[in-house]
């Protein structure tokens, strides 16, 4: 945690913007201002760091979420439950494919899913995501 506090330092001092990449969503809360979900090379959630972090809405930002490690805490011992995964595998981003490249993971598919690629939809001012969940 060192490092974020040389970042968040030099970010506040100097007024700096930086492009963190990280696989572990819990470290941008309190540092970044927004966040950019990507799933093979594709975007599918991007907006405000607390509004994603607080209720992601692509069924990937949700899976990712939720595949977390947490400890718990059992008589004053820490122990690791077993981390959750997402189901499936992922495909090559250099495979053409039609459709959502989350598709073949994704728990809660439809049919269009397979056939076409979701445009990003404003679910407000800066929230935005790529499933047809939220297609109009």
């Amino acid at each position: 945690m060192e490092i974020l506090d040389v970042f968040r330092t030099l970010r506040e001092e100097l007024g700096l913007a930086m492009m963190f990449i990280t696989h572990n969503p819990a470290l941008l809360s309190g540092f970044a201002d927004r966040v950019l979900i990507l799933y093979a090379g594709q975007v599918v959630e991007w907006g405000p760091v607390d509004s994603v972090l607080r209720s992601p809405r692509h069924p990937y930002t949700k899976a990712l979420f939720e595949s977390l490690p947490t400890n718990s805490a059992e008589n004053g011992e820490s122990r690791k439950n077993k981390l959750p995964v997402i189901p499936g595998h992922s495909l090559p981003s250099s495979l053409p494919r039609k459709g959502c490249s989350f598709e073949p993971r994704c728990a809660v598919r439809m049919d269009i899913c397979r056939e076409y690629e979701p445009a990003l939809v404003k679910l407000g001012e800066t929230h935005i995501v790529s499933c047809f969940k939220y297609g109009e």
